[in-house]
């Protein structure tokens, strides 16, 4: 783990745009390493990402830096991450890419958590107010407007697979019964533990 954050944007950015969001960041006092490394593939031109702890970043080290960033000695890191976003999407505006997305992302554990323009400042706080965010569904955290609460992007679309269970799935398993087949499936929180187990009425 370095003491920047690794900020990574689209492959095919400009160095303007790289100096853009450099400029965004030293600004607001956050050491990182800004570079254009998301690579993708299409005829058409793609709209901009900027992923913020695009590395091997946990969100331990991700928040330190906002609260580092943050006022009142770091207790509004949220105001810090607030701010980054709008002005990093101010800063894309002179790309010759389509608007794009904010983010951040972890790999510790795998995680996304794209950052709307549109979000409130309660979604900001409560952000920075969760100590270990995890979507063991989907892998993205997203913000629920309707219920004020940040949640799996796939929360509460799909039942829990095993057998007879009629719950809403939580999280994500999967089984390799061979070496050349995997088999993914979802469950409630109890049956997951059964899975973790070899219940064999999990992969039945």
């Amino acid at each position: 783990m370095t003491d920047r954050l690794d900020v990574i944007l689209e492959s095919e950015c400009t160095d303007a745009d790289i100096a853009s969001v450099t400029e965004v960041f030293e600004t607001a006092g956050i050491p990182a390493e800004i570079r254009g490394a998301y690579v993708r593939e299409s005829y058409r031109l793609l709209p901009w990402v900027v992923i913020i702890g695009g590395g091997y970043a946990a969100w331990t080290f991700i928040k330190a830096a906002l609260q580092a960033a943050g006022d009142e000695a770091g207790r509004d890191g949220w105001r810090a991450l607030m701010r980054l976003v709008a002005d990093l999407r101010e800063a894309r505006k002179g790309s010759r890419a389509p608007e794009g997305t904010v983010s951040i992302r972890t790999y510790d554990p795998p995680l996304e958590i794209p950052l709307q323009p549109d979000l409130p400042e309660m979604a900001y706080r409560q952000l920075l107010e969760i100590e270990a965010p995890q979507a063991p569904l989907s892998g993205i955290l997203m913000w629920d407007g309707e219920a004020g609460v940040w949640r799996d992007a796939w929360a509460r679309t799909s039942r829990c697979d095993y057998p007879d269970c009629h719950e809403w799935a939580t999280q994500g398993r999967v089984n390799r019964p061979t070496a050349t087949t995997a088999v993914r499936r979802e469950f409630c929180d109890a049956h997951a533990k059964a899975a973790d187990a070899a219940d064999p009425r999990a992969w039945a």
